[in-house]
């Protein structure tokens, strides 16, 4: 059995360009190649494509009285809907923290990837499950279309990031 106390690690060669592994070492050019800002043309066709979606989810969200149905309905499920409302607000609550609250009022200069690693699994299962408590809370009352409403309403929640500034 290995001990890890005294483990050398080492970078990876900059041999094989078509490797999925990290190369060993970047020049800034290559970086702003790879991860520097995209084309105007392609920041404005990002944008159409989210505000697509946006519209998409308000038509929807309009012509299923989706909001009337949340307040009044007598078939949703009263559980699954607060289960799935208080796993989204933890899930929102988690994101907030690790990328407004750690890095402009904490300070921390570390990518929140490396100073809590645990923060993406948890946001996944938090994220699983208000999915499916939403789904089980309005299945009664949409059948087959509450994957489409939902579908669409997530679709425009991780779009709508796009068209927030940038700290």
């Amino acid at each position: 059995m290995m001990s890890n106390t005294n483990a050398q690690y080492a970078l990876l060669s900059n041999d094989d360009r078509n490797s999925t592994s990290a190369p060993a070492s970047l020049t800034e050019e290559e970086l702003y190649e790879r991860f520097g800002p995209k084309r105007r043309s392609e920041q404005i066709k990002i944008k159409l494509e989210a505000i697509c979606w946006i519209i998409a989810t308000s038509v929807i969200v309009h012509y299923s009285e989706f909001f009337s149905v949340i307040r009044s309905h007598p078939d949703v499920s009263r559980f699954w809907f607060f289960l799935g409302s208080i796993t989204f607000t933890l899930n929102a609550i988690l994101i907030f923290y690790v990328t407004i609250w750690l890095k402009y009022v904490r300070g921390v200069d570390a990518s929140w990837e490396v100073y809590c690693p645990k923060a993406i699994p948890a946001s996944i299962l938090l994220a699983i499950v208000s999915f499916s408590s939403f789904l089980f809370a309005f299945w009664a009352v949409w059948g087959f279309m509450t994957l489409i409403i939902l579908g669409l309403m997530n679709m425009a929640l991780f779009m709508s990031a796009h068209l927030l500034p940038s700290f």
